[in-house]
């Protein structure tokens, strides 16, 4: 969610995340925490980092291989389901060094 840089639907959200049972208990309980913020995406619930501060740090923890890798999934999943915001995917291709796939989006 925080390569997101914004709210992402909860199920891609959680695609990306790989959210098993476990997960969706810390998911609420980071929302309780006000870690996570909540909001509303073509009326489907979303999640969003709530604290610029703490996506920050997340995002600089991250190896750049692996930034560009889930920001290429990210990509993926939100044409999949947000294809009404290609501007969303397109600038998660761009960050994932693939740009042609950006301009062919």
């Amino acid at each position: 969610m925080a390569l997101a840089g914004e709210p992402v639907s909860e199920q891609v959200a959680r695609a990306v995340g790989r959210v098993d049972v476990e997960a969706k208990d810390a998911i609420g309980e980071l929302v309780a925490q006000r870690l996570l913020g909540t909001s509303v995406i073509d009326g489907l619930p979303a999640l969003d980092v709530a604290h610029a501060r703490l996506r920050d740090g997340i995002v600089s923890s991250i190896p750049p291989e692996a930034r560009r890798a889930t920001h290429r999934e990210l990509a993926q999943l939100l044409e999949q389901h947000e294809e009404s915001r290609p501007e969303r995917f397109v600038e998660h291709y761009a960050l994932a060094g693939e740009p042609g796939l950006a301009e062919h989006a």
